[in-house]
Parts: C-alpha cells; sequence; structure tokens
C-alpha cells in the first residue's frame, strides 16, 4: 500500500456497499418473486371468495400483530427490563422470547388442527409434553446461565468509587 493510498472511512464502505448494481438487481428481484407470489396465489386458491378470505387474513394477522402481539412484547421487555437484576435480565429475556416462539410454532399440533381420524400417522404424538418439555430445557438452559454469570464470593465486584 502506498502511502497516498486512502483507506475509505465508514461511510465510504457503506457508499460503495449500495451502489446502482444493487438497487437495479433488487428492484428486478422483488419484481420477480411479487409476480411469481401473486402467480401462485391466484393458482393455489382460484375462486375469487378463497382469495377474499386469503387477503382478510393476511390484514387481520397484520393488525393483529401491530395492535397486539407487539406492544404486549415491548411492555413484556420493559417490565422485564424495569424489574430483573441486570445479571438476569439478558437470560430471563432470551427464554422468554424462545418460550413465545416455541409456543406460536406448536399452536397448531396442541390444537389438533390437521389430525384425521382415519390416519392415525398424522400427528401421532403428544405434543403437550413435548411441548412442556421443550420450555422447561429453555428455561433450564436459563438458570444455568444465570448461575454461571453469577460473581463468585471469591470475586465479588468491588465498587471503585471512594466512600
Amino acid at each position: 500500500m502506498t502511502a497516498d493510498a486512502q483507506i475509505p472511512t465508514g461511510s465510504a464502505i457503506k457508499d460503495q456497499e449500495h451502489g446502482v448494481v444493487f438497487w437495479v438487481a433488487f428492484v428486478i428481484g422483488a419484481t420477480v418473486l411479487f409476480v411469481f407470489g401473486v402467480r401462485g396465489l391466484l393458482h393455489d386458491l382460484p375462486s375469487a371468495t378463497l382469495q377474499l378470505s386469503f387477503a382478510k387474513w393476511v390484514v387481520g394477522a397484520d393488525v393483529v400483530h401491530d395492535l397486539v402481539i407487539a406492544p404486549a412484547a415491548c411492555a413484556l421487555g420493559a417490565l422485564a427490563h424495569r424489574w430483573l437484576s441486570p445479571r438476569v435480565r439478558l437470560p430471563v429475556q432470551s427464554a422468554l422470547f424462545a418460550s413465545v416462539i416455541v409456543l406460536f410454532l406448536v399452536q397448531n399440533a396442541l390444537r389438533g388442527t390437521g389430525k384425521f381420524r382415519h390416519n392415525a400417522s398424522i400427528q401421532p404424538l403428544n405434543y403437550a409434553t413435548a411441548t412442556i418439555t421443550v420450555l422447561v430445557v429453555i428455561w433450564l438452559i436459563a438458570g444455568a446461565w444465570i448461575i454461571v454469570r453469577a460473581p463468585r464470593s471469591d470475586q465479588r465486584a468491588v465498587d471503585p468509587r471512594p466512600r
């Protein structure tokens, strides 16, 4: 490297990352994805009634997320931040987040949707005990995390400020 060569700064690197080629490729790619998605949706839901029902579900899910789920998650995070000590805050918040994800993913299995009376091989397991097991493992990991992070009695932090 010569003395007159300049190392790009953070903003110069950022400008180089998203040049014209990136944005043209992004627009083309997004358009192709959208066209194939709409085409597939129209193919899979041929009747206008099914398409309208799907559109209502998408809008309803978005509204429920924006007005119920996201504010509840923010409030839970804020309460955890306020009430929990810094030592346990991250493990507890992580375990809460993982628990909500698990419960979201298994909700249909827990309700038994998709289970057919004449086909015992569809959803043959006890999903309630499996879900409880996963949640217990998540919280055991959070507990172990808290224990590992706990200051040992011989290594307690000393306040450096004079009294």
